[in-house]
Formats: C-alpha cells, structure tokens, sequence
C-alpha cells in the first residue's frame, strides 16, 4: 500500500463509494441469483450446478440506464484470446469516451475524482482526468509473453470488466483458462448468449446473503465457450458499472502492484491490484476476507 495512504483511508473512500452508489441493482427488483451447488477445490472441474446462474434480469429495466447502456456496448470490441492484436475503430474509441463521460457523471466518480484529486494522485479538471481514465482503462499493450514487440492484444478494461482467455503456456492456442471477467453484468450477458457455463460457487470467498436473500461478493466457477474454464473468479454482485471503475482506479492509483486491505460498505476486502510495468494496470478485483 503506498504509504501514504492508510487502511482507515482507503476504507472510508471505499466505502463512501459503496453508499453512493444508487445506481446499484438490486436483487428481486432487477435480477436474481441461482448460487445452487457450493464447491471444494478437491472438485477439480466437475459442474456441481445444472442450472443457470441468473434466474432472470429485468434488461428493459437495467440496460436503459445510461452507464449500464454504454459499458453494455463496450463489450463486443475486443478479441477475447490473448496474443490476438486488438484493432481499435473509430467508433470503438467514441464508445469508450461515452463510457466514460457517463460514468463522470454520477456519484461513484465524482467522489473518486474528488479524493484523488486532493491527494495530487489525478488531474484537478473533469476533462484531464477523463484523459487519465482514458489512459488506465482503454490504453492498449502488449499481455501475451513473447510475440512482436509492439503487439497490442490487451488493455485493462478488456481483462477486468470483459475477460481474456488464453493457454497455459500464455500463448492464444488451445486456450486452457479464463482469465479476469469479474463483472457480473459480463457474466449475466456471456450466460444469457449460451457462451458461459456456470459450475457452482465457493462458500469462502462468497459474502453472506444481505437484506435481498442475495451476497454482495461471490466466488464464482464457470467454462467458456464449451473451452476455457475459470477456476475461481467472480466479484462484486449488483453493483453499477460506474462503481467499480470508480473503487478500481482508487486503488490503483493509491496502490498499484500492492494487495490492500480495506472495507466496503458491510464487506471486509483485498483488493488484488496487479500491474505491468509501471503505471500499467494489468487486473483489479476483490477477494472477500472472512
């Protein structure tokens, strides 16, 4: 953690962010969960789960609004399997900056902006740390070990919020694992196009049901596209779009490369945040401590 940045500060920036968060979904009003079967790591890859995830999603309902509409269509931009160079459009780029100008309009990031920018860790002006959000999230590198030198195959939104897939040996053939996809509204649409397969969750890493019968964070294990499987993956449940690149970007930038502990809102937390390279965020999640 940087040093200057304590636990108790961390925990109350993260959980200011959690309290204003209205645009969350919420559980029997907007979706609902089917956990079903928990799992033990002695399962190997055995499906304890004959059904889907969600029960259903109210989408007329949730995909009007506008930070959820414009993440939606972020989603398709991007060649899932790592070593596969990215071609970025000239509408891919307005979406992206549609994205972001949505979510700089809501609570969650104007909080976000407002610590980091009295912290000198973001710029002062709304249209300077637009550009630095560009620059975290949209930036393209290079995550496949070897290849070209300038292959661009990956960028920081595609791992986090959409998911990569990609071999053991790190290349883009055979692909044996799922990796990042912590978004849970990526997870609803993957299930939704018959594409995700849901395994089952891990009651250690799984928040204890709230007031809506519903957990907050879930340790979560599916399979791809009938390939590639997640071992153990998942996050935060419900919670807006604008939220989570909110709590993200704060902890990056206050704790890049580190694995703070923090709390948000009724939930004990580290936040993974791993990075390439300097100022380079390569994931962001949060694993729940029991």
């Amino acid at each position: 953690m940087a040093s200057s940045i304590s636990e108790d500060e961390l925990s109350h920036i993260f959980t200011e962010l959690w309290d204003v968060d209205d645009n969350r979904c919420l559980s029997g009003e907007d979706y609902k969960l089917n956990l079903q079967s928990s799992l033990r790591r002695s399962d190997g890859d055995a499906n304890r789960s004959s059904e889907p995830l969600f029960l259903w999603l109210d989408e007329d309902r949730v995909l009007a609004r506008p930070t959820y509409r414009a993440f939606a269509a972020l989603l398709d931009n991007y060649e899932l399997a790592v070593g596969v160079p990215e071609s970025v459009t000239a509408e891919e780029l307005s979406e992206n900056a549609a994205f972001i100008q949505a979510c700089l309009d809501t609570r969650p990031m104007r909080a976000a902006h407002r610590f980091l920018a009295g912290r000198g860790l973001a710029s002062q002006s709304v249209r300077g740390f637009a550009a630095e959000l560009d620059q975290i999230w949209f930036r393209m590198y290079k995550r496949v070990r070897g290849g070209p030198r300038n292959l661009q195959d990956s960028s920081a939104f595609e791992h986090v919020f959409v998911g990569e897939t990609r071999s053991e040996d790190g290349s883009d053939s055979e692909a044996a694992s799922v990796t990042g996809a912590h978004n849970w509204l990526q997870l609803y649409l993957l299930e939704r196009a018959g594409r995700l397969n849901y395994f089952g969750y891990y009651r250690r890493g799984t928040a204890a049901p709230g007031v809506d019968g519903q957990p907050g964070l879930a340790a979560l294990k599916f399979s791809l596209d009938d390939g590639p499987v997640k071992p153990r993956g998942g996050g935060f449940v419900g919670v807006s779009p604008e939220f989570e690149l909110a709590l993200y970007t704060v902890a990056f930038l206050c704790c890049g490369g580190q694995r703070p502990q923090a709390r948000i809102g009724p939930h004990r937390v580290r936040v993974f945040c791993h990075t390439i390279g300097p100022g380079c965020l390569a994931t962001c999640y949060p694993e729940l401590i029991d």
